[in-house]
């Protein structure tokens, strides 16, 4: 497991709340709920405001079930990781950061008595004894 693996589960979280987002904003927008919406002005001035949308709605729910669904795999192959991981402290460390999606300081506050530069390293060193084809 390298750290471009590891931070993959959190971009992927990010990029699911965006496409969320968007879904609902065309969707309040079609329902009469929202009177614009942002990035798309120039829906204003066309006539077929529904028949404009109405495409877009249903790719981003196709990209967004397709991105669950990556999600998905990474967080089962990322729990599995975790779980082969002997040290409970560094076992904790990764299921905050990574399950949890925590920053390094909330991390480091959960565990009491640490600073975000220890657990970070904490987390690293653990990395670096990895076998090369699974380390970074």
């Amino acid at each position: 497991m390298t750290k471009e693996q590891l931070g993959q589960l959190g971009w992927l979280r990010l990029e699911i709340e965006e496409l969320t987002n968007r879904i609902h904003r065309i969707e309040s927008a079609l329902s009469g709920r929202a009177s614009r919406i942002d990035g798309m002005s120039w829906l204003g001035a066309r006539k077929n405001f529904a028949g404009d949308l109405a495409p877009e709605l249903c790719d981003l729910k196709d990209q967004l079930v397709e991105i669950r669904g990556v999600a998905i795999a990474e967080y089962t192959e990322l729990q599995a990781f975790i779980a082969t991981i002997d040290d409970s402290q560094v076992r904790l460390i990764f299921t905050l950061r990574y399950i949890d999606g925590l920053s390094w300081h909330q991390v480091a506050w959960r565990l009491g008595g640490n600073t975000s530069d220890s657990v970070r390293m904490t987390h690293n060193r653990y990395l670096a004894k990895l076998p090369s084809e699974t380390a970074c």
